[in-house]
């Protein structure tokens, strides 16, 4: 002990003499004399006043209110229950304290179990996330790769891209129209299916001419 230890043990009144005293009746004496400096009511204050902090673990927010409960000089009988109910106050995730009020008979300890699991559970969560981000975008780019395969404008095969078309804005050689090659140009048949009735109709000419001139040599 320091001199200002021994100071304080001078002064203290005890039950039995000098020769007789245990270190257990030392000890109490010290303790008696602390508390008896405290000021319950500002501790009970801070201890109601403890919130988790965020980014801060359990076991830290715990260890911090079983410190601050121990001079607020509750009953031996009652600490258990109000520690319990600072807990579920304090925490910051909302998903636990919703597991911890639907507990009808919850007990400090069970309370502290299901904190425990939570908070756990709650960083396994947190340690797939990304994984899985990075998974969803992976995906993602994929999707966005352009097409690729034989090109009904120019008759190729290419990444179906109207830049990567040979025929992109050029003419064509049979219709004179733009953006498509000769080889698959739709013009063709329409032309064909034009031409088609004149030659029926000079067909048609014909047949009357010869059929005539067949009357007149009959």
């Amino acid at each position: 002990m320091g001199d200002d230890a021994l100071k304080l043990l001078e002064g203290f009144k005890f039950d039995t003499p000098y020769e007789e005293r245990t270190v257990k009746q030392i000890l109490d004496a010290f303790e008696e004399f602390v508390v008896g400096q405290v000021n319950e009511t500002l501790e009970r204050y801070k201890f109601g006043k403890r919130f988790q902090a965020e980014g801060e673990s359990f076991s830290k927010f715990l260890t911090d209110l079983r410190r601050l409960i121990k001079t607020c000089g509750y009953c031996a009988t009652c600490e258990p229950s109000i520690l319990r109910d600072r807990i579920i106050v304090g925490l910051r995730n909302e998903d636990i304290r919703e597991d911890l009020l639907k507990e009808s008979k919850l007990t400090l300890n069970q309370c502290i179990d299901i904190c425990k699991a939570g908070e756990a559970a709650t960083t396994h969560k947190s340690s797939l996330q990304p994984e899985k981000i990075n998974k969803v975008k992976s995906t993602a780019k994929k999707e966005k790769l352009p097409k690729s395969g034989k090109c009904k404008f120019c008759g190729e095969e290419h990444v179906f891209i109207k830049e990567k078309c040979p025929a992109w804005g050029k003419r064509c050689t049979k219709c004179n129209g733009r953006n498509h090659a000769e080889s698959v140009c739709r013009k063709r048949s329409d032309s064909y299916k034009k031409t088609k009735p004149a030659v029926n109709k000079v067909e048609d000419i014909h047949y009357q001419v010869m059929k005539v001139v067949a009357q007149v040599n009959g």
